[in-house]
């Protein structure tokens, strides 16, 4: 089942108040809060507060946005424990800024001793860890992501995935194939050389992503990226993206085969 939602950085004019309102005006119901525009690490008396919030507003919070990137010397603590008191069960961290082309076996070996160490750190604090799906990161091929999924080795580390532009159509429709049992949740957008469009313009290779998705499990959908930041794309985005999951649900319920 695919329920949709929003990542809060789409909306960074809004305060949490108005977020949540607006989503519930759109018919979204899931929600990862941004740790750069919402909610900062280590806020914990906010984090507190918009999670009493999004419950009131019936809002799932099912991520926390961090910008902690491997190799970079950040501390991930107060990003885990911002998430942990704001209920959400997912923190997105970045795997370094550079292109897995460039990294050795040293800097891999690296990079999944730090994975490890916020793993290790999230799990007791009951959170799952997700990678952004990503270009110039371990994320920005599908090869390189699987492999360090497994180098990591820990079971409470996922992905996030988007359709990068690092990526062609057909590599991206198979590394969200390749990543269904590891992911976290997807993040939607659409564009072409001309930048962001209209979701409904992506009507064809959604449909792909979607249909490919586990319909066992509850899979976020969060829509971000917005063409010109626009309150009313957004609308017409959420309306897209809501009516895309109705069809999905209204074919599950009538039989048809899932192409």
């Amino acid at each position: 089942m695919v329920q949709s939602g929003l990542v809060s950085v789409t909306c960074k004019t809004l305060s949490i108040p108005q977020l949540l309102e607006a989503m519930g005006d759109l018919g979204l119901s899931m929600v990862e809060w941004s740790e750069k525009w919402h909610i900062e690490a280590g806020a914990i008396a906010q984090a507190t507060e918009a999670a009493r919030l999004s419950r009131q507003h019936n809002i799932t919070v099912v991520g926390y946005g961090s910008y902690v990137k491997l190799a970079s010397g950040c501390n991930a603590l107060p990003s885990l424990r911002t998430a942990s008191a704001l209920g959400a069960p997912v923190v997105r961290i970045w795997g370094g800024e550079r292109p897995s082309c460039e990294l050795d076996e040293e800097d891999l070996a690296s990079l999944a001793q730090e994975a490890r160490a916020i793993c290790d750190e999230g799990r007791k604090l009951g959170l799952t860890i997700a990678l952004e799906w990503h270009k110039n990161s371990v994320t920005d091929t599908n090869e390189s992501a699987l492999s360090f999924l497994k180098r990591v080795g820990r079971e409470n580390l996922r992905t996030l995935w988007q359709p990068t532009q690092a990526l062609d159509p057909t590599e991206r429709a198979t590394g969200l194939k390749q990543v269904i049992s590891q992911l976290g949740y997807l993040h939607v957008y659409h564009w072409d050389e001309r930048g962001r469009r209209p979701l409904s313009e992506g009507r064809e290779p959604w449909s792909g992503y979607l249909r490919s998705l586990d319909p066992r499990r509850v899979t976020p959908a969060l829509l971000e990226f917005v063409q010109h930041d626009s309150m009313s794309q957004l609308a017409e985005d959420a309306k897209t993206l809501n009516g895309w999951i109705a069809e999905m649900n209204k074919e599950s319920m009538n039989g048809k085969s899932v192409q």
